[in-house]
């Protein structure tokens, strides 16, 4: 006899999409009306990361990498039922650029002088404003983000509504974060990317389940 199976599994296509959708509908906020908090979203995988950054971040300030790093299952038996319940690892690797000073990527700039902690606590990104560099985007993924719809995200668009990027990202899956923390970049590879800093988020999306029938005699 064949078991059969139910599944509330997403594809993994499906919900590495949804992530990058979810981070292009981010907006700066306050500081910068309408503008996008990462002008580039992409995936990537790990053997391309140095050549992403560096390819990418020729052009392009306030950057965040989507890496899909496996998934593990959490099996549950309950009778002749068997759960497996997925968890999908990610890693959010965040880029800002600011020529020659990578203290300024990492930190941002005044948005406006003089600069207080007490009266103004808004950075700038690369000379622009919004953002404090990677820890300002850090920031700004783990708080509740300005956002658009995914369909009517364009530069300049104002915000149409306020969500948290961790949280319910599809039926029955919901996306948290795990650990945050700097990405180091040492020898030859700092000095290659001179100017950039690097923080990455390590995220999981859970929910998806996979229930099978392991017949009226299963295995003990």
């Amino acid at each position: 006899m064949i078991s059969t199976a139910q599944s509330t599994l997403h594809p993994t296509p499906v919900v590495l999409e949804a992530v990058v959708d979810r981070l292009r509908s981010l907006r700066l906020g306050d500081a910068a009306p309408g503008q996008p908090a990462f002008h580039k979203v992409a995936l990537y995988d790990h053997p391309n990361l140095t050549a992403a950054l560096d390819e990418l971040l020729t052009f392009s300030d306030r950057l965040c990498l989507v890496i899909y790093q496996g998934e593990q299952f959490e099996p549950v038996r309950q009778g002749r039922h068997l759960h497996l319940r997925q968890t999908l690892d990610l890693q959010l690797l965040i880029a800002d650029y600011h020529p020659g000073n990578r203290q300024l990527a990492h930190f941002g700039i005044p948005a406006v002088a003089p600069f207080t902690p007490a009266t103004s606590p808004t950075f700038a990104s690369g000379g622009t404003t919004g953002a404090g560099g990677v820890v300002g985007l850090k920031d700004l993924l783990l708080s509740r983000s300005p956002a658009v719809d995914p369909a009517q995200a364009s530069p300049g668009a104002p915000p149409i509504s306020v969500a948290n990027f961790f949280g319910l990202l599809l039926p029955n899956l919901y996306l948290q974060p795990v650990e945050s923390r700097p990405f180091p970049l040492t020898g030859a590879e700092r000095e290659r990317l001179a100017g950039r800093a690097t923080w990455e988020i390590h995220c999981q999306a859970r929910g998806g389940q996979l229930t099978t029938d392991l017949g009226p005699h299963p295995i003990v």
